[in-house]
């Protein structure tokens, strides 16, 4: 008989697209799991009481294991749902995907829209992202967008086909599509991309198929799935 998974909790905020991509891969891997919810902007105090000093979320747990970064956690629980006949499909490519997802992170970032950019959001991010704190940065967008339909548009070429919807013409995602899609599923469905000129279905079709292989994450999360900060301390304490 197949042991049971330890508990698992999302220390973050559905918004953050780096949180999406830990969820992602829990919903892939039909993964129960619960979510106290963090702010926007640190401070962070439900963390801060655990004496978690790191800053930026996702911050998650497996039972009284705590990972402050999604590629250490997915490492962790693939490894445990591996053992039981579980997981998602290993590839030879997976940290170069892994690699094309933090680059497209970086490339989306000057392509948000100014009104976005609050100088609370620019104050608490800007040693993170200094690029929020330019006075320019309204005048981005353009190349930056640019940029990223050039991106898209070799995913949409090289790597994705029409034999099924994730990389390599898969039917179901596997470590790779994790590790890529996070930050370009983001942006086209929690930002609403896919409504700019030249990132809509019609010019990127296997790309929108690529991104509703998963799960939208407004629709995914329930209310039950909540968990509030005393529930959540008494966890992993």
């Amino acid at each position: 008989m197949a042991l049971s998974l330890p508990n698992i909790i999302a220390w973050d905020y559905q918004f953050a697209p780096n949180a999406q991509k830990a969820r992602n891969y829990l919903y892939a891997t039909q993964t129960p799991f619960k979510i106290c919810e963090q702010p926007f902007v640190i401070p962070r105090p439900i963390l801060q009481n655990l004496g978690i000093t790191y800053r930026r979320v996702p911050v998650l747990s497996i039972g009284k294991d705590v990972f402050p970064d999604n590629t250490t956690f997915i490492d962790a629980l693939q490894g445990l749902l591996e053992e039981q006949g579980k997981g998602l499909k290993r590839g030879a490519f997976d940290r170069a995907f892994e690699q094309w997802g933090y680059r497209s992170f970086w490339i989306a970032l000057p392509c948000l829209p100014a009104e976005f950019i609050t100088p609370q959001l620019a104050k608490d991010r800007e040693e993170l992202f200094p690029v929020f704190a330019r006075g320019d940065f309204g005048t981005l967008q353009n190349n930056g967008r640019t940029e990223l339909r050039a991106f898209l548009e070799g995913a949409e070429k090289d790597f994705l086909n029409d034999d099924g919807p994730c990389i390599g013409g898969a039917q179901e995602p596997a470590l790779a599509d994790i590790h890529a899609v996070w930050m370009i599923k983001w942006w086209i469905q929690t930002i609403g991309l896919s409504e700019d000129v030249g990132h809509g279905r019609k010019e990127l079709p296997r790309v929108h198929r690529w991104i509703e292989s998963l799960p939208k994450q407004a629709e995914a999360q329930k209310d039950d799935m909540l968990f509030s900060a005393e529930d959540a301390t008494k966890q992993i304490l």
